[in-house]
């Protein structure tokens, strides 16, 4: 599956957070606020959109307040896939 840079820093992070749990599972969630802290660093990227888009794929499923990312089954292969 092809990924814009955003989604890629996106998974990236979901990467990050989840190898502290033991790697990335489907229904890991992080905060919107954990996913959203490293725009600093990155400014040129939308990462409204980039969270939009990769909910849109399948990637990651959104809690109904849209403040809770939760990684689907897709997702967390995806996020495994790019430590391989």
């Amino acid at each position: 599956m092809d990924l814009t840079t955003v989604e890629q820093v996106i998974l990236d992070r979901f990467y990050e957070k989840s190898r502290m749990a033991g790697g990335p599972r489907t229904g890991y969630m992080l905060r919107k606020q954990a996913v959203v802290c490293v725009a600093d660093d990155h400014p040129d990227l939308d990462f409204e959109a980039g969270l939009d888009s990769l909910t849109e794929k399948g990637l990651l499923l959104t809690a109904e307040s849209g403040s809770l990312y939760y990684l689907s089954e897709t997702g967390s292969e995806a996020v495994a896939a790019r430590t391989a």
